[in-house]
């Protein structure tokens, strides 16, 4: 490497010689002098990237101004980087001398990294800005014991209770380090292999300083939406006042209904009866049931534009099965009103004659 470099260096001198016994004039050599100093350089460079291989057998190699002109961000002046620092499947590290602020790149072998136009590869060339590959687990129950290849681990160094990794996504509009959405771990009991809980976050507002958790799955399994930072008791538990919930035990799901969400309440007055003429039930088959079976089934049931406004959905597309029910039990208590009325009054006539 040394001996290249006098080479180059003689080259150089041995060219401004000539150019000034010629006459080539001052400037010409100016220019022809900073262009040598330019091989110079570039050489340098190449060459203290080849050493650098040597990071992969011995015990260090300092790079400091006086070894490199102009290092890749990669590195800094003074910087020690040793063997231990870096994965031994780097293979061959090397820069692109076409120009002095080029990137630097590793060569990838089997379960290497390979940095590629912007992108980074870890164990492939990469597809992506950033690509992972590897064997992994063929089964969502994962095990320490298992395959770790295309496996990302997001740790926490914090052990306590909300602790954990998280996931993060953002855009560039106001910053690089603008977030809106997230997906984070929480620790629960931090001990052995850890158990913990997986909380899915984003921003309503511009303004917030913070995300609102919009759903979490506990370590037992149960998920809770819209029920905030609150730990769901529930196999699935919607909202934290009282919008209903799904249990396991009885296998049904259960509508909020309790006083504690509701105002104004009172006997029902509506003519109930009078609704139920309005009523129609009909006889129909799903569209996407037929698409893939033609001798799909027969339901029964309503249509929510022919059927009236109390019962359908805001945007009247769809039933209010709360709803529906309060209003059939209205219906049933009116007609037994009226079965009890003609009761009494059969009653009489019998007893009558």
């Amino acid at each position: 490497m040394e001996k290249g470099m006098k080479k180059i260096i003689g080259q150089g001198q041995k060219r401004v010689e000539e150019l000034e016994k010629s006459g080539d004039g001052r400037r010409v050599v100016q220019n022809r002098i900073a262009v040598a100093a330019q091989t110079i350089r570039s050489k340098r460079y190449a060459i203290v990237m080849c050493m650098a291989v040597f990071i992969f057998c011995g015990t260090g190699i300092t790079l400091n101004a006086a070894t490199i002109t102009a290092p890749p961000n990669s590195f800094n002046s003074g910087t020690t980087i040793s063997s231990s620092a870096v994965n031994s499947n780097f293979s061959t590290l090397w820069a692109n001398d076409q120009a002095m602020n080029s990137q630097l790149f590793w060569s990838v072998v089997t379960g290497g990294i390979n940095f590629s136009g912007g992108n980074i590869g870890i164990g492939c060339t990469p597809g992506w800005q950033g690509h992972i590959k590897g064997l992994g687990q063929a089964t969502a129950a994962i095990a320490d014991a298992g395959n770790k290849g295309g496996t990302l681990l997001i740790s926490d160094s914090g052990t306590g209770p909300g602790n954990g990794g998280c996931l993060l996504f953002g855009d560039t509009y106001s910053g690089d380090n603008k977030f809106f959405a997230a997906i984070k771990g929480l620790v629960y009991d931090g001990t052995s292999n850890t158990t913990g809980d997986l909380a899915f976050s984003t921003r309503l507002l511009v303004g917030d300083a913070a995300l609102t958790e919009r759903m979490r799955i506990t370590r037992t399994g149960n998920v809770g939406i819209g029920t905030g930072t609150s730990t769901p008791s529930n196999l699935l538990t919607m909202e934290t006042s009282g919008g209903g919930y799904y249990s396991a035990s009885d296998h049904q799901w259960h509508n909020g209904s309790s006083v504690r969400i509701k105002q104004d309440v009172a006997p029902n007055k509506m003519d109930v009866l009078g609704i139920l003429d309005g009523l129609e039930v009909f006889n129909y088959r799903y569209r996407s049931e037929v698409e893939t079976d033609p001798a799909a089934p027969y339901h029964i049931g309503f249509v929510a534009e022919e059927a009236p406004e109390l019962l359908t959905g805001k945007g009247r597309d769809s039933m209010a099965i709360g709803d529906c029910i309060g209003f059939l039990l209205g219906v049933v208590k009116e007609q037994q009103k009226t079965i009890d009325s003609l009761s009494a009054r059969l009653e009489a006539l019998e007893k009558g004659r």
